[in-house]
């Protein structure tokens, strides 16, 4: 009886730290509501072209948060490479947020582009075998994805590349070769998801994430480059609502789901 209660104890996540995650998670919820609404307000104040200097210091605690629920997964991951492998993710991401923070956007943008590439050989492990063993509708819902990422990352980075005003002309060559990273990482999310290469609580906040991910960098791309006050404003305000749940996703996906019972 007693090795029977000793193994359910080993197999189960303890009530504390169930708690201990359920404030974080709550946690960044709040502060991330908390500096929409704070963005949001600068439409009524002037300047309005410039972020909240204390708005932009509170966002990076929901980074640093995202962080702590990685790191706290510990024998709770769904497995110790793949721990190993989100622990060097999210630190990567701590130091392009450092970067953004000093406004050295060249090695923010080094900096997400190898998160990315991590990203791709985490999420797409396995993938090659998978996919040449997939259905024929599997592969036909993978084609039509990665060419509705495709042209769509086309044609806004081209739309508001050729229509807007550029603040610098030294970027858009890199943030092309970003943007092809960003979207391989958005279409291996989708597939870890359609191809099964994650249990399925996994594969969904996988997929959930990176597409929030991709609809955040393409945001961020946009606030990089165009002058406009307003459409600035309002693009750069709703960074943070992808953001925010592509972290807290991608940081729950490393987590064994059956151990929350």
């Amino acid at each position: 009886m007693n090795m029977i209660w000793k193994k359910a104890r080993e197999t189960a996540m303890s009530k504390k730290k169930k708690f201990f995650l359920s404030f974080l998670i709550m946690l960044m919820i709040l502060i991330c509501v908390f500096c929409i609404i704070l963005d949001f307000s600068r439409f009524s104040s002037l300047p309005h072209d410039q972020e909240l200097f204390s708005s932009y210091l509170i966002k990076r605690m929901i980074v640093l948060l995202s962080v702590v629920i990685v790191f706290a997964a510990g024998k709770d991951s769904y497995h110790p490479k793949d721990y190993q492998k989100m622990k060097i993710i999210f630190l990567v991401i701590c130091l392009g947020e450092t970067a953004f923070l000093l406004e050295n956007t060249i090695s923010a943008v080094l900096l997400f582009f190898i998160c990315h590439f991590l990203l791709i050989l985490r999420n797409g492990k396995g993938l090659k075998n998978k996919l040449i063993n997939a259905d024929a509708r599997v592969k036909t819902k993978l084609k039509l994805s990665a060419l509705c990422i495709g042209i769509t990352s086309i044609v806004l980075i081209t739309l508001f590349y050729t229509c807007l005003p550029l603040k610098s002309n030294s970027l858009p060559v890199i943030s092309y070769i970003y943007l092809i990273i960003l979207s391989i990482s958005f279409w291996v999310g989708l597939a870890a998801y359609l191809l099964n290469l994650f249990p399925l609580i996994n594969a969904q906040m996988i997929a959930v994430g990176t597409a929030c991910f991709y609809c955040c960098d393409l945001l961020v791309g946009i606030d990089i480059f165009i002058h406009s006050s307003y459409a600035g404003l309002l693009i750069s305000s709703a960074v943070w609502v992808f953001y925010t749940p592509a972290l807290l996703f991608l940081a729950l996906s490393c987590y064994k789901f059956t151990k929350f019972c």
